[in-house]
C-alpha cells in the first residue's frame, strides 16, 4: 500500500500538511519526492516563461 502526502521540512522535523491515517507505533518507509515551487515574481505571482 502506499499514499501521496505533502509535507514541509522545518527545524529537523518532516510535518505532514494533512491528517495521517497511520497505525501508532508502526514502523514505515518514506520515500522523499521534491516538487519544485515556480519562482514567485515581485507580486507574488509565478513569473511568465520567456518566449
Amino acid at each position: 500500500m502506499s499514499i501521496r502526502v505533502r509535507a514541509r521540512f522545518s527545524n529537523g522535523v518532516l510535518m505532514p500538511l494533512e491528517p495521517l491515517d497511520l497505525e501508532e507505533g508502526r514502523e514505515y518507509v518514506i520515500t522523499i519526492e521534491y516538487e519544485p515551487v515556480p519562482d514567485r515574481g515581485a507580486e507574488g505571482q509565478p513569473e511568465e516563461p520567456a518566449p
